[in-house]
């Protein structure tokens, strides 16, 4: 066969040919989204976009980058698929608050299976509306005071299986990270499901390995990987049938499998002691045959119906996942930086011992909300670290803020890295001091520049949680101990971002000598 007159090509070569030349005039063109919108941004490579130098840089230092050299917003693109960033506190302000009503939903970066759109992290418009409304009850003052024996319970194990490690270790050089995690899924099944799998004793528990592996899902995942080649909804659709799901088979149906036991044993006991996640869920079932949520019923007839074990089951799973990673990222880099700075150190441990002292069961929820200084350092820890580097938003409709348009249904994300460390709005960025937190100084602090749970009404449910969970931890760790420097310290800490949650690259060694 000849091409254009000038080139014999056998028919078997012709179609490979013909459907390269096709993908890369089709690559071509959706990467000139954003240069057609006259939208600044860094060069994309014709296939992978900007993932090559995300991975090589780490999304962190490629959206401050990005934000130091073309301002307050920039185009990127995961494969073919265009992400605008917004680095600008004013329309993201907009966006979480103002407009709300017209960036209700998070963004489609990737297609999502039938089963993760009914959880609270995906679910779009009325859905997500009720399913917030029946899960934030779980974390108000009043329910999160009542964890304090879970808490307390589980903030012995650590320390017990801390003095066991230290016992064990000459340098007393310990992984304080892979402590964390089983520390923080022990609460949380505890917490929100009356679940005690005591993963702290048990380093091989199938709870942490399962959950991790749900959740630790990266552009490597070839399903992924291929919606961001081919982001029309439609080329999308083919292949999340063909495919099913991007996450571990086996450990989506451990935990299926684990919940799903947890919500019979609860039917069967008929108890009303709990006061959990789980409770909250179970309690608007209902014996409708039409129970269960849907994006064709209004808000009321959700609330007439109830939620489905279907339901419960994939909105536990996500807690169960999304619960223990991001409060072990934040638990680990508040420890980092109590070796990295030991005058902030030693000024925790001052207020510790004189609001609260040496005993465990002094720690209570209204202690440690008056611990000043406590809580200028985790705010500190958390803009220099936030464990989510990004959170997005699509519009319903075509809007404009500031000169800027957003078009409806794409990718809008924010760089909590980018807002945190832009020196327009913080002095000395990379520098690590809690007193900008301070009474006296955190009115100087510019309004949404300072967003590590997220803003407005879809900001992270759980984040009242997580920070007394984080508090009481750093608390009861530091009456029991002194962390200092081990010799493969590093500051900056080296950081990776997986499954969209940043962690400690290769764990978090620090030295822990006892008080």
């Amino acid at each position: 066969m000849y091409i254009l007159g000038l080139f014999n090509v056998p028919w078997w070569l012709f179609w490979p040919i013909f459907v390269v030349l096709t993908f890369i005039v089709y690559s071509k063109y959706k990467k000139s989204y954003f240069s057609r919108r006259g939208i600044p941004g860094p060069k994309p490579a014709l296939f992978l976009g900007n993932i090559s130098a995300i991975g090589k840089q780490g999304l962190n230092n490629f959206d401050r980058k990005c934000a130091d050299r073309y301002g307050p917003y920039f185009g990127s693109y995961y494969g073919n698929h265009p992400v605008l960033v917004i680095c600008d506190p004013d329309i993201i302000r907009e966006i979480t608050i103002s407009q709300f009503s017209k960036f209700y939903d998070r963004a489609d970066t990737i297609e999502t299976p039938k089963r993760w759109r009914d959880s609270l992290n995906n679910a779009k418009g009325m859905k997500w509306k009720y399913l917030r409304s029946i899960i934030q009850p779980t974390f108000s003052s009043a329910k999160i005071k009542k964890m304090r024996p879970i808490l307390k319970r589980c903030l012995n194990d650590f320390i017990s299986c801390l003095d066991d490690k230290l016992d064990d270790t000459e340098n007393h050089v310990i992984d304080i990270y892979k402590m964390y995690t089983a520390l923080t899924m022990d609460i949380i099944c505890s917490t929100a499901f009356g679940i005690e799998v005591n993963s702290q004793k048990n380093a091989d528990d199938q709870f942490v390995k399962n959950a991790s592996k749900v959740l630790g899902v990266g552009i490597t995942s070839a399903v992924i990987f291929l919606n961001f080649l081919f982001p029309d909804k439609a080329l999308r659709k083919i292949i999340m049938f063909l495919s099913g799901d991007w996450v571990d088979k086996d450990a989506m149906k451990f935990l299926t499998e684990t919940v799903r036991q947890a919500v019979k044993v609860r039917k069967e006991e008929r108890s009303s002691e709990y006061h959990d996640l789980l409770k909250q869920m179970m309690d608007t079932q209902k014996m409708s045959v039409e129970h269960g949520i849907s994006e064709d019923k209004s808000f009321e007839e959700m609330k007439n119906d109830g939620m489905s074990d279907e339901d419960i089951i994939i909105n536990g799973i996500i807690f169960l996942a999304a619960g223990y990673e991001t409060t072990s990222s934040l638990l680990s880099m508040a420890t980092h930086s109590l070796a990295a700075y030991p005058d902030c150190q030693n000024r925790l441990s001052s207020e510790i011992d004189d609001v609260i002292g040496q005993r465990d069961d002094a720690i209570s929820y209204d202690k440690i909300l008056s611990m000043e200084y406590l809580g200028m350092f985790l705010q500190e820890t958390l803009r220099m670290y936030p464990p989510a580097g990004r959170f997005n938003r699509q519009p319903n409709q075509d809007v404009e803020i500031k000169g800027l348009k957003l078009l409806k249904g794409e990718d809008v994300a924010f760089s909590t890295h980018a807002l945190h460390r832009n020196p327009l709005y913080w002095s000395e960025p990379d520098r690590f001091d809690p007193e900008r937190f301070a009474s006296h100084s955190k009115d100087a602090i510019v309004p949404y520049s300072f967003i590590p749970f997220g803003a407005g009404p879809r900001n992270c449910v759980g984040m009242k949680l997580a920070s007394v969970e984080v508090k009481m931890a750093i608390v009861r760790l530091l009456q029991h101990s002194r962390i200092e420097r081990s010799s493969n310290f590093s500051v900056p800490p080296e950081i990776t971002i997986k499954g969209g949650i940043l962690r400690p690259k290769d764990g978090l060694f620090v030295k822990v000598v006892r008080r």
